[in-house]
């Protein structure tokens, strides 16, 4: 069954996670790594009420890897937008 506003999901697995597809509007594929986008929210300065990205986290904080398990794109009706 498709969602009464998403046309296609496109979803990226790191290799070796336990995810399967069931749904023939989502399309699955994996890959070995995810590289996150540097300009990517990756936390929250909340006492000075910012967005942290994950270049940013990445030159502060070394133990943060700059990747991710799942990547996520979503394609809305085009109707959505009138």
């Amino acid at each position: 069954m498709l969602p009464k506003l998403i046309t296609k999901m496109d979803v990226v697995a790191k290799t070796g996670l336990p995810i399967a597809n069931t749904l023939d509007w989502v399309n699955l594929s994996y890959q070995d790594s995810i590289q996150v986008p540097d300009d990517a929210w990756a936390d929250l300065d909340a006492a000075k009420q910012l967005f942290v990205t994950a270049k940013d986290r990445a030159a502060a904080d070394s133990k943060f890897a700059q990747t991710a398990n799942i990547q996520v794109a979503v394609t809305f009706n085009p109707r959505l937008c009138r």
